[in-house]
């Protein structure tokens, strides 16, 4: 747990980041299927939310590069390095993405700049999402070199990027215009929940039996199953509310087709509930992720 602790930044980052990333690259895809740029506008200003979350976990991890006049060292790494090629991709991501938000507020802007714009960052968010993952597949770390490791953190981003996606644009967007887009952001979501629920089991059971002269993986995170199923739980549950709203989105569209009635206003409540325990269960699973750090020697 001392490591756990000691890493508890990068925990935040693994939390944050990935699902904001995801989340981006969602919102960004449905401002490019509207139709008229006045709709595109719209859709891609609630972007800069998801840029945020994103942000924050950023920001979060900036302290585990200790003195930060030596931060500039690590594009030194860029090409040999997984912590380099990490930041190098943050960078170019937040920088092309910033750049396509901003452009939106531009009193005139050019239809296919703010398309191509939206889709680089759109490009840049999945090689960002990939360097992080693979960061962690470290081979010095017997206990993180498996091929689970990186789908666990691929797979729980897209367990709630959806999620934060659906709520920004149901937030400002006519809710009608956006059940297409909700339905789709719940299918997506579900099948990231599933997934990395399979993926944390296998990899459990892959460093089961792992241990050193000093230590071993039981002692290391006896919770590891606990912290799964808590998880799991989180992640279904904020699944859930947020299908609660989708349905009650639905279920307006169809009175409104009738003429009677529209759907009703975001609960910021509700939003923040679901977005709370599936970050909530994200931060536990990451914590615990970090509590297996087993290597092939011992430092004293």
């Amino acid at each position: 747990m001392d490591f756990a602790l000691s890493e508890i930044t990068l925990v935040l980052f693994t939390t944050l980041a990935p699902s904001g990333t995801v989340a981006y690259a969602l919102v960004a895809w449905r401002a490019l299927a509207c139709p008229g740029q006045g709709a595109r506008r719209l859709v891609a200003a609630v972007a800069g939310i998801p840029l945020a979350v994103c942000l924050l976990g950023l920001i979060a991890s900036a302290t585990h590069l200790g003195n930060p006049a030596n931060a500039l060292y690590v594009f030194m790494g860029v090409g040999r390095s997984p912590l380099s090629n990490e930041v190098a991709a943050a960078v170019a991501f937040f920088a092309v993405a910033g750049v396509a938000w901003m452009y939106g507020f531009a009193e005139r802007v050019v239809d296919w700049a703010h398309r191509a714009a939206l889709a680089a960052s759109m490009l840049m968010g999945i090689v960002f999402l990939a360097t992080v993952a693979m960061a962690y597949h470290a081979r010095t770390i017997v206990s993180w070199d498996t091929p689970f490791v990186p789908g666990v953190l691929v797979a729980s981003a897209f367990a709630g990027g959806p999620l934060v996606a659906w709520v920004c644009v149901r937030a400002l967007v006519r809710p009608q215009a956006t059940l297409r887009f909700g339905h789709g952001c719940l299918a997506v979501s579900a099948a990231g929940v599933v997934v990395a629920v399979v993926l944390l089991v296998a990899q459990e059971h892959a460093v089961a039996d792992l241990g050193n002269a000093a230590t071993s993986m039981a002692h290391l995170a006896p919770l590891f199953g606990p912290s799964t199923l808590l998880y799991a739980s989180c992640a279904v549950g904020g699944w859930l509310l947020m299908a609660a709203d989708a349905r009650g989105v639905t279920q307006a569209h169809a009175a409104d087709s009738a003429g009677a009635g529209d759907a009703p206003p975001l609960s910021l409540l509700l939003a923040g509930v679901s977005l709370g325990l599936v970050f909530a269960g994200t931060f536990v699973m990451r914590f615990n992720f970090y509590m297996t750090h087993l290597t092939y020697g011992i430092s004293f």
